[in-house]
């Protein structure tokens, strides 16, 4: 789920054994934990939290501090806010504009974490001024259509953003990388959230990630 994978990306602590969301269970109560943040710390770096929405969702104010990000700019601290159509969600390219405004805010090493808002559920076609995928040859009732639809072009808007802020970060004189990754998939599709096994079923949470560097050698 959403702030689990989150927990367990900048911690690399399992939540298999708590069975729990750690940012409203346990994080708020434990202080100081160790994760990238802290680490990156001990070594002068800047600490940065960006989310656009509200920051008191799963309790991430209290838990990304004891995470060890100094700052958190939520919906409200944002300067870039811009929405697809009628989504209630600030989109991924006021998101990226904010967190490349932080990346150019000093020469000092830094470690952001961002945390998007614009692929949430729910998806409704309205929220877009154009559909550029449709569904064709589909028995699916005409409300689960329209879903699969927005939802396909918030991914093609997402890719777009995501894009340009590659094609922003390579221009920068100081070195970062980024790490892209998705806390589980929308789970719209029957055939594989319901499938008897277990490899297809998996399908409906895994998501790609990738790590990107704008200068050579980031990863030998």
């Amino acid at each position: 789920g959403t702030a689990n994978i989150e927990f367990e990306t900048l911690t690399s602590m399992t939540n298999y054994w708590i069975n729990a969301v750690p940012y409203t269970s346990l994080v708020p109560k434990a202080g100081n934990i160790p994760s990238i943040a802290q680490y990156l710390k001990s070594k002068d770096f800047i600490s940065t939290a960006i989310h656009p929405y509200n920051g008191g969702m799963y309790k991430r104010n209290i838990s990304l501090r004891n995470e060890g990000f100094d700052t958190f700019i939520t919906q409200s601290e944002m300067k870039y806010t811009e929405k697809e159509g009628n989504s209630e969600y600030i989109n991924d390219k006021s998101a990226y504009n904010e967190t490349l405004d932080v990346l150019k805010s000093t020469d000092e090493n830094q470690i952001i974490g961002l945390i998007t808002m614009q692929n949430h559920t729910p998806y409704f076609k309205d929220n877009f001024s154009e559909i550029n995928f449709t569904l064709n040859n589909t028995n699916l009732p005409e409300d689960r259509k329209n879903t699969i639809e927005a939802y396909y072009q918030s991914l093609h808007l997402s890719d777009r953003y995501l894009g340009e802020f590659i094609n922003e970060v390579s221009q920068l004189e100081k070195k970062v990388i980024v790490l892209f990754f998705g806390d589980h998939s929308a789970g719209l599709f029957d055939l594989t959230n319901s499938h008897s096994e277990k490899e297809v079923r998996d399908l409906s949470r895994i998501t790609p990630y990738f790590f990107y560097a704008n200068y050579d050698n980031a990863f030998t």
